[in-house]
């Protein structure tokens, strides 16, 4: 704890325990306001006996995870394993999660990646293949997660929420793929479950999912499901497009594409709609004619092959050189502005020379 390694280019693998109560993150525990920075591992085949079969995150720790490939880990040694087979943000952690891919884990919630009372911020990263309980690419609970720029695709949960599960939780959901994740029991929430959970979802792909695209239920404790759903493509889910169950509330659909001009299929509101089917109390007019797709941006050049670089670690403001001519684009070479830079990767060019790789953690 409270210390700030630099961990790259390491095999980990087969390790179970962990060192944090020998039952937590099984190949790397980031604890007590710890701030590693976790580059280019291969982390696979870990186990914990309750969080964090991969990597473990607690305590105002806020690490770094960059690159790597974290596969088939898992949380499932016992009846008390909880979160993250891949990696679990637990209580008061703010990991920045980016690029990396996460694949082939289980946990019993949030095979992928999981939440609890954390402030993630989860980009860019490949999550597929992962199963859990609920949740099988991420679980997020009470957490203040921004996840965005994802795939998150063939995922599979037991219960609920294939692709994402959102309880008692409103993540920021943006630019994700969710796709081809399945629900083979319930079929509830294939690609997104809202339960108790109000996230924003927007600029999304959420299609062939096994299971409604997105579904939005009252938890047990009676907190609603109101999320806010625009700008995405929702098509060619094995189930409703868009369903609430909940009567007392009307989900906000609206501007959305549905598959199909036309618009979403309701058997009295838009009866000759032949995109995705929507559930009574969904307002989904007006939606879009064409799909969104991917949001094209101009490319200024390829991150990828800039990854030499050292990163530099800051929060706050971005510090540039005055009178000197500044450019800062994202890893995958789209332009951004100084002043609107989120916790993520980014590079600095300054006189059109790339000078530096800088990674904001809040």
């Amino acid at each position: 704890g409270n210390s700030s390694p630099t961990i790259t280019g390491n095999i980990l693998s087969e390790n179970g325990g962990g060192a944090h109560d020998g039952v937590r993150g099984g190949g790397i525990a980031c604890v007590d306001s710890s701030a590693p920075v976790i580059t280019d591992n291969t982390i696979t085949g870990n186990y914990a006996t309750v969080a964090g079969g991969g990597i473990y995150c607690f305590g105002s720790s806020m690490p770094t995870i960059i690159n790597n490939v974290i596969a088939d880990n898992s949380t499932n040694e016992c009846m008390c394993a909880w979160i993250g087979g891949g990696i679990a943000c637990d209580y008061g952690s703010a990991p920045v999660i980016t690029s990396n891919t996460i694949t082939g884990n289980y946990a019993n919630f949030g095979g992928g990646i999981g939440c609890d009372s954390s402030e993630p911020f989860i980009d860019s990263n490949s999550i597929t293949g992962n199963t859990g309980y609920c949740g099988g690419g991420v679980y997020s609970q009470g957490s203040s997660s921004t996840i965005s720029n994802n795939t998150i695709s063939n995922d599979t949960s037991d219960w609920d929420g294939g692709g994402i599960y959102c309880y008692q939780s409103s993540p920021v959901l943006t630019g994700n793929i969710v796709s081809e994740n399945v629900i083979p029991l319930t079929g509830l929430g294939g690609g997104i479950m809202c339960d108790g959970s109000s996230p924003g979802i927007s600029d999304c792909v959420i299609s062939g999912n096994y299971g409604d695209g997105i579904y939005c239920q009252p938890d047990i404790w009676g907190n609603q499901s109101n999320p806010v759903i625009s700008y995405n493509d929702i098509c060619d889910n094995a189930g409703f497009g868009v369903c609430n169950v909940d009567a007392t509330i009307i989900v906000n659909a609206v501007s959305n594409w549905w598959g199909d001009a036309t618009g979403p299929y309701h058997p009295t509101l838009n009866p000759g709609g032949l995109g995705d089917s929507v559930t009574d109390h969904v307002d989904f007019n007006p939606w879009l004619t064409s799909p969104i797709g991917v949001d094209e941006q101009p490319i200024v050049e390829s991150a990828g092959t800039r990854m030499e670089f050292g990163a530099t670690i800051f929060r706050g403001p971005l510090q540039l050189p005055e009178g000197r001519r500044c450019r800062v684009f994202d890893i995958t070479g789209r332009v951004v502005s100084p002043d609107k830079i989120a916790p993520g990767i980014y590079f600095v060019e300054i006189d059109n020379e790339i000078v530096q790789k800088v990674v904001k953690i809040r």
